[in-house]
């Protein structure tokens, strides 16, 4: 499951949200209407307008089938687990639902990702996280296969399909990849929030 939003922020909601299954068939792919704009700084990341969401249903509307899709296709894996949840329970919480989240098994593919990259954080005393467009770019050189675009709901959970399946296959060395030079000179997303 992948959500994008109208920021990072305590007010902050879902503007868009997909689903996929383990073999990557699109179980939901939405855009939502916020009750709030869409600041313009988040728009230059996901590219997601005001105009676009417009005529989309709520989150209101759409929470009913994303909660059967959770029940039905357990763990749920997600990049950055805490945000997107954290996204769930705010949008909810915009129209008084409680979504009772502990009612389902989470992952967080993040986290696993980071413990294989291996760079610690001394100030977190734990594993760094790296950006899903980083994951992402060494499992696509790992598999020999393109990986999808940033920023965007449906492309992130295939981002993250593929980081898994990645992991899943890896028969090296734990050992920190290194991305291409050509990778690093490339993104330009190095300074924009998973």
């Amino acid at each position: 499951m992948d959500t994008e939003t109208t920021g990072l922020e305590d007010n902050a909601e879902i503007v868009e949200i997909a689903i996929i299954d383990k073999e990557g068939h699109t179980l939901i792919n939405q855009l939502v209407k916020p009750t709030q704009p869409i600041p313009s700084e988040v728009i230059g990341i996901h590219g997601i307008t005001d105009d676009e969401v417009k005529k989309a249903p709520t989150f209101k509307t759409v929470w009913p089938k994303v909660r059967k899709l959770l029940k039905d296709y357990q763990p749920i894996i997600i990049y950055n687990a805490d945000f997107d949840t954290r996204m769930l329970t705010q949008s909810c919480q915009k129209y008084g639902t409680t979504p009772k989240l502990e009612r389902f098994t989470w992952h967080c593919a993040m986290n696993q990702y980071a413990y294989f990259y291996g760079e610690w954080n001394d100030y977190w005393d734990g594993w760094k996280w790296q950006k899903l467009i980083r994951a992402a770019h060494w499992a696509s050189e790992y598999l020999d296969c393109e990986r999808h675009g940033a920023h965007r709901a449906l492309n992130d959970c295939r981002n993250t399909l593929l980081v898994l399946k990645a992991l899943a296959q890896y028969d090296g060395p734990r050992e920190k990849p290194q991305p291409s030079p050509k990778f690093i000179n490339a993104n330009q997303d190095e300074n924009v929030p998973f």
